[in-house]
């Protein structure tokens, strides 16, 4: 009888020791990704990020400094694997866009996604919003010409809105009033001006998922 009561206690133990193994450990909070958020590139600097849809988001190409390659991760500045690249802009050519695709993880909580809009639907004098990590502005669509912008080591086509930025604000959104996408942050020519590249030609060639 004795034995029989050692043998069923250790089976007993042995049968929690098994089921503690197989039970997952709870998982940590999931990463969260605003619109215009901060994700830390290689090298010293940071930049922002443009966020469409709960599973694509895009940033500026030279924000890599020419590191970044298909299948790089995006970190946040807590050290969390936001995405990966999956699609780079030329960096030659009339079709030249400084821009990168990034795939967001699926554990990924996206907040202030609302879709995109072409700019060439804008009117000119229409409010526009500026939304990096640095800076949250609101402007007027003031000219809807497009320029190349060549004298960078990563040209691409801009349009030029007076609304300020500030450096690390680059691959941040530029929306419409309602939030929608119409373009991601390239850099500036002063205090007052933003150029981005236009999201009509972001999709063209880097299509969301």
């Amino acid at each position: 009888m004795l034995t029989f009561k050692r043998t069923a206690a250790t089976g007993l133990a042995a049968a929690i020791a098994l089921l503690s193994s197989v039970v997952p450990a709870s998982a940590g909070p999931s990463p969260i990704l605003r619109q215009g958020g901060i994700i830390k590139p290689p090298g010293s600097t940071v930049c922002s990020v443009t966020v469409v849809s709960t599973t694509t988001a895009y940033t500026a190409k030279h924000c890599g400094h020419g590191q970044w390659k298909v299948g790089a991760p995006i970190y946040n500045l807590k050290g969390e694997v936001l995405g990966v690249i999956d699609g780079m802009g030329s960096s030659s050519g009339p079709d030249a866009i400084d821009a990168v695709r990034i795939k967001l993880k699926d554990n990924v909580r996206v907040i202030g996604a609302n879709g995109t809009r072409d700019p060439r639907t804008m009117k000119i004098g229409e409010t526009v919003k500026v939304m990096g990590h640095m800076t949250h502005s609101t402007g007027t669509y003031s000219s809807d010409k497009r320029l190349s912008w060549a004298n960078t080591n990563f040209p691409s086509t801009v349009i030029t809105v007076q609304v300020p930025n500030t450096g690390g604000d680059s691959g941040g959104a530029v929306t419409d009033a309602q939030g929608k996408v119409i373009g991601i942050i390239k850099g500036g020519i002063d205090n007052h001006d933003t150029r981005f590249v236009p999201i009509d030609m972001i999709h063209k060639y880097l299509p969301e998922h």
